[in-house]
Order: structure tokens, then C-alpha cells, then sequence
């Protein structure tokens, strides 16, 4: 027997309402292609969380803080770039999903399953850096 389990706003995604229209990003807003300087990217970087599992590029927000200036100016070139042309490019689009279980022995209970969105991190950046 299948559940159909009820809808659940939004309320708690980041991304402003009002860049949104008919339920996707607006491209013409101006805010989704402002300039990002060196300076907020840099501290955008310094603010992501510490221990979070990364997307299917494998790459954690741990080994963009602590990679060599190189690899941050290409990151900071390309994320620029995405936030200029408002396109994310098609090896960012896929996610993964994982479901964890809430608690050992529930694993088939489907309200004690949590799911997990794993994304490749630099779309996190961009994805935050619009939501401010």
C-alpha cells in the first residue's frame, strides 16, 4: 500500500520568493547575475560549514578552504561566470539523494526516513551566494 505524504512548503529554503517565477529561478533578476568581488566570494568560502558530505564531484567545502590560490582563483573565476550568464553548468544540475534512517531498526518505515540532498559544493556556493 502506498501513502502519499502531505506537501510542505518551502518556508525554510533560503533562496528569496521573489527570485522565483513560476516556481524557477528568474534569470532576468538582477540580483542572480550581480557582480561577486574577490572579496565576497572569499568570505562567502570562509563561511561554509566544516564536515558536510559533498556531491558526486567528491569535493568538500573542507578542500575548497583548503585548497592552494590556484584552485580558489579558478573556483572564484568559475563561480563568477555562473553568477554573470545566471546558467549553472549541466555537471552541477544532478544532485544525489540519500535515505537515512532515523532510527536503527526503522529502516522501513517510511516516516522514519530522512532524506539527504547531496550536491556538488561549488553549486552550493553559487546557490548561497543568491539566496543573499
Amino acid at each position: 500500500m502506498y501513502r502519499t505524504l502531505p506537501l510542505r512548503s518551502l518556508d525554510d529554503c533560503p533562496v528569496p520568493d521573489e527570485l522565483f517565477r513560476n516556481n524557477i529561478l528568474d534569470p532576468q533578476d538582477a540580483r542572480l547575475t550581480q557582480h561577486l568581488t574577490r572579496k565576497d566570494f572569499d568570505y562567502w568560502l570562509r563561511q561554509l560549514l566544516h564536515d558536510k558530505s559533498p556531491g558526486d564531484d567528491e569535493i568538500t567545502y573542507d578542500m575548497w578552504q583548503e585548497a592552494p590560490a590556484e584552485m580558489k582563483d579558478a573556483l572564484y573565476q568559475v563561480v563568477s561566470q555562473v553568477i554573470q550568464k545566471g546558467k549553472i553548468p549541466t555537471s552541477w544540475e544532478g544532485a544525489i539523494t540519500i535515505l537515512i534512517p532515523k532510527k536503527v531498526g526503522e529502516e522501513k518505515i517510511l516516516e522514519s526516513i530522512r532524506p539527504i540532498c547531496l550536491m556538488n559544493t561549488a553549486a552550493k556556493i553559487v546557490t548561497s551566494v543568491w539566496a543573499k
